[in-house]
């Protein structure tokens, strides 16, 4: 069971680093909704992923209420780092 969960993270993070490298500062992030239905993949698990992107630095993003979350900085290297490790 937790190797299905950390495969699922893996595809998650494969998934929204592909999103995140053609996303340039100030454009609006697509919501985790929108995530989840294009990938399949559970909220909670997208989520996970997300922050740990963030963590790492990959990415940086900015809430702004009603309008929504907006990119504020994206570290191609590092997303690259997600999508090496793809098999």
């Amino acid at each position: 069971m937790l190797s299905a969960q950390y495969k699922m993270r893996g595809l998650a993070l494969t998934f929204l680093a592909k999103k995140y490298f053609i996303l340039e500062a100030g454009e609006k992030a697509p919501t985790v909704e929108e995530l989840c239905q294009e990938s399949k993949i559970s909220q909670g698990t997208m989520q996970a992923a997300i922050n740990i992107l963030k963590e790492d630095g990959a990415i940086s993003t900015r809430s702004r209420g009603h309008l929504g979350t907006f990119v504020e900085d994206v570290q191609p290297k590092r997303l690259l780092s997600y999508l090496k490790n793809q098999n």
